[in-house]
C-alpha cells in the first residue's frame, strides 16, 4: 500500500532535507544517494552508492532497505544528487524511478540535489503526476544564511 504523500514544507521534514543536502556535499564530486524513512519521526539514512562510475550514477545499494524493511519502516522518498548539474530528474532518473509507465514505488517522491562547490546547494521534490505519467517537480528547497530551508513551490496539483 503506498503512503500518504508528505507535505514538505512541514517543519518535521527540515532534518531528513538538511541531512541529504550535507550527504550530497559530502560525497562530491561523487553522487551521493540514500532514503528519507516516515513514521513519528522522519529521518533521512544515507546509502551506498553501488554504481561503477559513482561520479556519472548512483545505484542505491539495496542494503538499506532490506535493513529498514525489517524495523519496519517504509521509505517515502529517494534522494541523491547531481554534481555537476541541476536539481531535475534527468532522463535515466525517470527511466531508474518507473517500471514501464507507472512508478516503481507508488507514493514515493524522488529528491535531486544539486550540489557545486562554487555555489549554493539546493534541491527539488518530484512526485509522481499520473497524468501526465512522469515525475513532476513539486517543491524545490534552498538553505537560507541562518541554515533553515526555504521551500517554494512549484507545482500546486501534482496529480
Amino acid at each position: 500500500m503506498p503512503a500518504a504523500p508528505l507535505h514538505w514544507p512541514d517543519p518535521a521534514l527540515q532534518a531528513p532535507l538538511l541531512a541529504a543536502l550535507a550527504h550530497g556535499h559530502a560525497c562530491w564530486p561523487e553522487e551521493a544517494c540514500g532514503v528519507i524513512f516516515g513514521g513519528s519521526t522522519p529521518a533521512y539514512l544515507p546509502g551506498e552508492n553501488a554504481a561503477q562510475r559513482r561520479q556519472r550514477a548512483f545505484t542505491l545499494s539495496p542494503a538499506l532497505l532490506i535493513a529498514e524493511a525489517r524495523r519496519g519502516r517504509r521509505p517515502v522518498a529517494f534522494a541523491h544528487s547531481h554534481p555537476r548539474g541541476d536539481a531535475e530528474m534527468s532522463a535515466a532518473d525517470h527511466a531508474g524511478a518507473t517500471l514501464g509507465a507507472e512508478p516503481a514505488w507508488p507514493g514515493v517522491d524522488h529528491i535531486i540535489i544539486a550540489v557545486s562547490p562554487t555555489g549554493p546547494a539546493h534541491l527539488t521534490v518530484h512526485r509522481w503526476h499520473h497524468g501526465r505519467r512522469r515525475y513532476q517537480p513539486v517543491w524545490t528547497f534552498t538553505p537560507d544564511a541562518h541554515g533553515a530551508l526555504k521551500g517554494r513551490l512549484r507545482s500546486a496539483d501534482p496529480e
